[in-house]
């Protein structure tokens, strides 16, 4: 089966971050590639942002989705994911959905980590429309948006240790750092020792790519 990995942002930065995460942890056998979203914006900062990425997706499709078994949309909104869903030819699957789905599996709560308040309520509708709501132990906000923690990375680090340091004082459940720019984060917060959920091996485990 051949997947296609894409990234609905046009950011080359971190469509790197995807497939050196997706090559460090996939099943050698399997094939696949890992693609941005041209023309898309560079970060997905806002709800037009989402919109616009999803637009494009969709009007790309018969183009992008050629030659691939199956398409997952590497962000943390699942860009477009209803109506790629709708109008593909073959499997579409989100990240975040599929995050979710590898923690369920394991029957283990977590804490989800959003960047910014105005994604926030999407994040939140996106959590509930999975089906796994329930997953949720604590919700908190990081004060900086995607673009702005793209920007700021080590501001963006320690902001996201304080939000860590003082979750893991209420219960024993890994946070996880809702989005692309996030997984950079995570591998630097469980460097420092936090108990972060890394999102690219669960959700190979939850599509079975991963050994």
């Amino acid at each position: 089966m051949r997947t296609l990995f894409l990234n609905p942002n046009a950011d080359p930065a971190i469509t790197r971050v995807f497939r050196f995460g997706i090559a460090a942890a996939i099943d050698g056998r399997e094939d696949y590639a890992v693609r941005l979203n041209a023309g898309a914006p560079r970060i997905i900062d806002s709800l037009a942002d989402n919109e616009l990425a999803a637009r494009l997706m969709v009007r790309q499709l018969p183009v992008i989705g050629r030659d691939f078994d199956q398409m997952v949309v590497m962000s943390s909104l699942d860009t477009g994911f209803d109506v790629l869903r709708a109008a593909s030819p073959i499997p579409v699957h989100g990240f975040t959905r599929s995050v979710l789905a590898w923690q369920g599996r394991r029957q283990a709560k977590l804490n989800p980590v959003f960047f910014g308040a105005e994604l926030a309520p999407a994040y939140q509708g996106l959590f509930e429309a999975s089906g796994w709501a329930g997953l949720v132990a604590q919700t908190r906000i990081l004060p900086l948006s995607p673009l702005q923690a793209c920007a700021a990375p080590e501001t963006a680090l320690d902001a996201a240790a304080e939000i860590c340091r003082e979750l893991q004082s209420v219960n024993d459940c890994p946070c996880f750092i809702v989005g692309a720019v996030g997984i950079t984060l995570s591998e630097a917060l469980a460097h420092r020792g936090y108990n972060v959920l890394q999102p690219i091996p669960a959700m190979l485990g939850a599509l079975d790519l991963a050994p």
